[in-house]
């Protein structure tokens, strides 16, 4: 098994590309569980979708969509919670049902535990979308014990993760920000993977991964090796060290 790779030129061509791979997804299974991360960085991708869905080149009428963190200790309706986020930039815009959105329920710990196997118990997902950080991270998994089985798991995020996060907080007071992120078991039992890289501090991480050939549970995006469709999707400056070697 091989990580696909792919270089882009700009931003816009990947936020294209992507809406094209749900259009495919959704052509050949209508009904498909989809997670997409929260994040500033994928601003552009939610706006093409919502334009791809509103042109009608495919619906999310019948998508279960999955939320795969939460802030913790926040209702939905919360005004910095990542639902909140979601619903504002592209759940409510193409009128996707309320009954077919998942969600960690993070005021309630003991139900976040039941998160994961509630994915598992819907035959996980068709296709997961997440962005790959500077050291490694997918999404917010930052490392896990067993990669294909790790449940759901709270913690605070690092500086490096934070900036993912101001948008949904009405300030800058984020030091002590937690959440609950999907595990690694959820993300690695997706049937496809994309995993997005923005930007030249992600330059080096990635000829890191394109040379890994071991699974390393501090370098999360390292199972993405034992996957069998994972595609990994990077702008000019992220792919820079790849090229130049």
């Amino acid at each position: 098994m091989a990580i696909k790779y792919l270089s882009m030129n700009n931003y816009s061509d990947i936020c294209e590309y992507v809406s094209q791979v749900i259009e495919n997804q959704l052509f050949m299974k209508p009904n498909s569980n989809i997670a997409i991360n929260a994040t500033d960085d994928f601003r552009g991708i939610y706006s093409q979708i919502v334009n791809d869905v509103k042109k009608g080149k495919y619906s999310f009428n019948k998508v279960n969509f999955f939320l795969t963190e939460e802030i913790a200790n926040v209702t939905k309706n919360t005004i910095t919670s990542v639902y909140s986020f979601f619903d504002k930039n592209l759940l409510a815009p193409i009128n996707m049902p309320t009954n077919q959105i998942f969600f960690p329920i993070t005021f309630a710990p003991t139900k976040d535990q039941q998160y994961d196997p509630f994915i598992f118990k819907n035959k996980a997902f068709d296709l997961s979308i997440v962005f790959l950080g500077k050291n490694g991270e997918l999404g917010y998994i930052d490392k896990f014990k067993n990669y294909n089985s790790d449940y759901t798991s709270n913690f605070w995020l690092n500086n490096d993760l934070l900036n993912n996060f101001k948008i949904m907080q009405r300030n800058n007071q984020l030091n002590s920000l937690e959440i609950y992120s999907i595990g690694s078991g959820a993300l690695f039992n997706s049937k496809k993977i994309l995993v997005i890289a923005l930007g030249l501090d992600k330059s080096n991480t990635i000829f890191k991964l394109m040379n890994t050939k071991t699974v390393n549970s501090k370098f999360a995006a390292s199972m993405l090796i034992q996957h069998n469709d994972a595609t990994l999707i990077a702008d000019a400056p992220s792919g820079l060290a790849i090229k130049k070697n």
